[in-house]
């Protein structure tokens, strides 16, 4: 079973579902030039972690932080800001995806998961849908642009895909899910 929360510190898990994460990231999920290129895992940790502290310590309701747990063991933490240009819809800025307390990311395609999330962004927070930005074709947009298992549950678009390569930045992709 999966449950979602909002929370208002960085859960104990946080240093572990970074650092499963991580190789995602490294594989080019992640544009670490954004953040004056860390030196190292633990510089990159500091990066993430102080993403997160930002947004915990924002004292306004369009800013939130929410972990997900399947049969009590954290899975996902994402940090997330309602859209200003569709205040209906809540965007993920930052997300750390960990394994199950069975060390599988299977969860993942889990269509318990996408229900648990679409209840709780749908009738906890008021969402008529979410939005990510992610690198152009990678393994992260690929994932989030083929669920189609969940076709049921919501549309998927692709929004936008603004070309950042000129100011040393990435490729990156706007997908938008509406709820059905």
């Amino acid at each position: 079973m999966y449950t979602l929360s909002q929370i208002d510190t960085l859960p104990g898990s946080f240093d572990t579902l970074f650092e499963q994460s991580l190789p995602s990231m490294e594989a080019g999920t992640f544009n670490w030039g954004y953040y004056g290129s860390p030196a190292d895992n633990d510089a990159k940790k500091n990066v993430i972690r102080g993403q997160y502290e930002q947004f915990l310590s924002a004292d306004i309701p369009v800013v939130k932080v929410l972990l997900w747990e399947k049969d009590g063991h954290p899975v996902q933490v994402a940090a997330c800001n309602t859209d200003p240009a569709e205040n209906d819809y809540i965007v993920f800025q930052y997300a750390l995806y960990g394994a199950d307390a069975g060390g599988s990311k299977s969860w993942l395609h889990d269509l318990s998961y996408v229900e648990a999330t679409r209840d709780f962004l749908r009738d906890q927070l008021g969402m008529l849908g979410f939005i990510i930005r992610c690198n152009h074709n990678s393994s992260l947009f690929n994932y989030h642009m083929s669920k189609g298992f969940a076709s049921n549950i919501y549309d998927v678009s692709l929004a936008g895909v603004e070309d950042l390569s000129e100011s040393g930045g990435a490729t990156t992709a706007t997908i938008k899910y509406r709820y059905l």
